[in-house]
């Protein structure tokens, strides 16, 4: 079973951890950009903000559920790093009919779903996607 894991970029050493626990439960993490190759800057060049958008695209569509990690209002240091690409990745999941496993709290109007499993926090989200009959 493959998993995408989507959050902020910033959190990516946290989503590693995480990656981690889903590995030793059986499951295959396709999110490359946890790994760090994907750091967006204004360096970017355009090829490389395609390959990284391919690459997402690419990871996420080959799962077969979304586990994203949603943010406090108190969790963002500086608003201008977010760039909501999670955000992107929960509507494509939801769009595909993907499972999703939200941890945190419900950020958007989506997030309400019937659709969307909230957690608030990863001990309960794991249980659940090992719970979960697929």
């Amino acid at each position: 079973m493959k998993v995408y894991i989507a959050s902020r970029y910033s959190r990516r050493h946290e989503m590693q951890q995480y990656a981690q626990d889903l590995r030793a439960d059986g499951y295959i993490v396709t999110s490359r950009w946890i790994l760090g190759a994907h750091e967006a800057s204004d360096a970017l060049n355009d090829a490389e903000r395609e390959r990284f958008a391919k690459e997402d695209w690419d990871d996420l569509v080959g799962s077969q559920f979304l586990v994203t990690f949603s943010e406090d209002n108190t969790s963002i240091k500086d608003p201008g790093q977010c760039r909501g690409g999670r955000h992107v990745e929960l509507g494509i999941a939801l769009a595909i009919g993907m499972p999703v496993f939200l941890i945190g709290p419900r950020e958007n109007i989506f997030h309400w779903l019937p659709r969307v499993r909230i957690f608030s926090n990863w001990q309960f989200a794991r249980a659940a996607i090992l719970d979960y009959e697929w």
